[in-house]
């Protein structure tokens, strides 16, 4: 997407299919922004995850700074955010509708799984050295995250 040299880091743009499908086609779509530190590695990297909000800038900035201090940094929108969210739709991750509710904590456990999966795949990215961390909301999908995925070593919770 755009090589920042000034600050050593490459930006890209990463999409692929949720393992999960929900009945919302533009929520089945994970979006995610790929922070590159400049170099060969291999690199740590980490999984980061959006806050409650959702306006994406806190995840951005967290990403940018691990990646200039060498860490591959991968935020990931979670179910229904940002691209994902129905367009005129008022859908969120969490809402007072539980079932929505567990399938969406559900699919956004396994979008991490899959895009830690995708990480340990990058030759610039030491698979023994993957985390994962999340602000608010972020913090809580990590938690569940690292549970359930073995090659998240390190959780850090905001």
């Amino acid at each position: 997407r755009r090589d920042m040299p000034a600050l050593g880091v490459t930006l890209y743009d990463l999409r692929f299919p949720s393992p999960y499908a929900s009945k919302h086609p533009e929520n089945n779509t994970v979006h995610a922004e790929y922070y590159r530190p400049e170099g060969k590695g291999p690199f740590p990297a980490a999984v980061v995850l959006d806050i409650t909000g959702g306006n994406q800038m806190l995840s951005r900035h967290i990403s940018n700074h691990l990646a200039r201090h060498g860490v591959a940094g991968l935020f990931v929108q979670m179910a229904y955010y940002g691209k994902r969210r129905p367009p005129g739709s008022n859908l969120r991750l969490l809402m007072s509708d539980l079932p929505h509710t567990k399938r969406a904590v559900t699919q956004t456990v396994l979008d991490v799984r899959m895009a830690a999966a995708w990480l340990a795949s990058r030759p610039e990215v030491d698979a023994k050295r993957i985390g994962v961390t999340g602000t608010s909301l972020g913090s809580f999908i990590s938690a569940l995250s690292s549970e359930m995925e073995p090659r998240l070593g390190r959780c850090c919770v905001l």
